[in-house]
């Protein structure tokens, strides 16, 4: 014959239940609170590695789900940042899991070249994520632009013709230097300057920037005081 549980035994249990509940709800509500800072602090010192920062926000609800990466928002503010393009795409590629994400900087030097290209130094600096798509925006002094490819080539020089941005390249063709200008565009998902009445310059591959995890979709450019206003759209391809 089954013994069925008195009313003390059905209290004990209905309490333990309410204290697991109340427990699972205190750890939540303490995650709620730490695990944006932890992950702030981690975003933080990421950024922190090419300059200064300013301020970094996170938010996720649950917070649980920052212990895995996801996010629905983080936003960072620095100060001057000096990095490489394949290091900015390292940190793009940090904050994959985020639904929205931002870096402003007020000014960045980007290093374009490890064979003495030197550094392009850009101004009022945007880099803003939702889902995948990504959109750069950065001003530049059109003479400010220089940059040393492995290929022997050198490209410098900004103008905007008809809404495209343009630029000037040198280098060597099939034996013969030539000088001649370049449209910047994206193929292929990389960002290129295609080269403009040069004989065969389609054999050319002046690739400015390339990243399998990074699929560059447009580039265009307009004019502002002082200078140009580039924006580069791209989009974050899954490993």
């Amino acid at each position: 014959m089954r013994r069925v549980p008195g009313r003390g035994g059905r209290a004990r249990a209905l309490w333990l239940a309410l204290g697991a509940v109340a427990a699972i709800v205190l750890v939540l509500a303490v995650a709620q609170i730490v695990l944006p800072a932890i992950a702030a602090q981690r975003a933080g010192d990421r950024v922190a590695r090419y300059g200064s920062v300013r301020s970094v926000s996170v938010s996720a609800v649950p917070a649980i789900t920052l212990l895995w990466g996801d996010m629905e928002r983080v936003s960072v503010s620095a100060g001057h940042l000096r990095a490489s393009p394949a290091q900015m795409a390292d940190l793009l590629w940090s904050v994959r899991g985020a639904d929205r994400a931002y870096l402003t900087a007020p000014s960045m030097d980007v290093v374009v070249s490890s064979l003495g290209g030197g550094e392009l130094p850009l101004r009022a600096v945007k880099f803003a994520k939702h889902g995948d798509d990504l959109a750069v925006r950065a001003g530049v002094q059109g003479t400010d632009l220089r940059v040393a490819l492995p290929a022997g080539f050198e490209v410098h020089g900004l103008m905007v013709s008809d809404g495209e941005p343009e630029v000037q390249v040198r280098g060597n063709v099939l034996g013969v230097e030539v000088s001649a200008r370049a449209v910047l565009a994206a193929v292929g998902g990389r960002l290129v300057a295609e080269l403009l009445g040069v004989p065969f310059a389609g054999l050319v591959n002046l690739t400015l920037f390339g990243d399998p995890r990074i699929s560059v979709q447009g580039v265009s450019a307009s004019p502002e005081p002082g200078g140009y206003v580039l924006t580069i759209q791209a989009r974050m391809v899954s490993a």
